[in-house]
């Protein structure tokens, strides 16, 4: 693997992982596009190890006491997203290299990330009245956007949304009860590192490093725009890149 395919795939990790444009959406074009073949599974190990050590880091002084507070709620969101994460990983394996399941996707996203955009107000709710139903939801969310163009942020903050939680709140749940599926998701992968070739050790060191700063830069810019109560970026990207893919590979 040459140098600068590991910094776009670290780019593409980093920064579409937790912005709601969906990382799997985003790879199988940049593979379709750059001619790029998947990377090795080690590497791509190694690329969602970077992305969840920046997430733990983003979130360091929110974990102990949210965890403390709401494992219940945790476990509650981390259940469905496993039990339909696994199913659709089994029954329809050939749809996650799809650049038209990407496509259709992608605009979904921009469905859901509306929705969460034009949600108007309801009684102010913090992090902290986190209900058994909304943890449901927001799981059954998650779980669903293991499917190329489905972005996990996006999916559940629109889930949040829908229950109430302001911008920033549904920014922050989407993240503290999302952090339990994806560490589950890293340590089923584990084994994956066995098949690690040492010529990749200057591309992995490369990719990690890369993948860790843009996850920290992309959290960031999603934490400021929460803040505005603005996805309007997201929306019109999603809409506009769904639509593009369509145009080239269904119609």
């Amino acid at each position: 693997m040459s140098t600068a395919a590991a910094i776009i795939l670290g780019l593409v990790q980093g920064i579409t992982e937790f912005l709601p444009i969906s990382s799997d959406g985003h790879l199988t074009l940049f593979q379709q596009f750059l001619r790029l073949d998947a990377p090795p599974l080690a590497f791509d190990v190694l690329l969602h190890a970077a992305t969840l050590l920046a997430i733990l880091y983003y979130f360091r002084k929110q974990l102990f006491s949210f965890y403390l507070s709401f494992w219940k709620e945790s476990i509650v969101a981390t259940i469905p997203t496993a039990l339909i994460g696994l199913f659709l990983l089994k029954v329809t394996p050939q749809v996650f290299n799809s650049p038209v399941i990407a496509g259709f996707g992608f605009l979904v996203t921009s469905l859901l990330l509306l929705v969460a955009h034009l949600r108007p107000p309801g009684a102010p709710k913090s992090s902290g009245q986190v209900s058994h139903a909304a943890a449901l939801a927001i799981g059954v969310f998650q779980g669903f956007a293991v499917l190329p163009g489905l972005s996990r942020s996006g999916s559940t903050i629109a889930a949040a949304r829908l229950f109430g939680f302001s911008h920033y709140r549904a920014f922050e749940l989407s993240f503290l009860l999302g952090i339990p599926a994806i560490i589950a998701a890293f340590v089923v992968s584990l084994p994956d590192i066995a098949s690690f070739d040492q010529s990749l050790l200057t591309p992995s060191i490369i990719g990690f490093v890369v993948s860790f700063a843009s996850g920290l830069l992309a959290l960031r810019l999603l934490d400021t725009l929460m803040m505005r109560k603005t996805l309007l970026p997201f929306i019109l990207y999603t809409f506009l890149l769904g639509c593009l893919t369509l145009g080239i590979f269904y119609i």
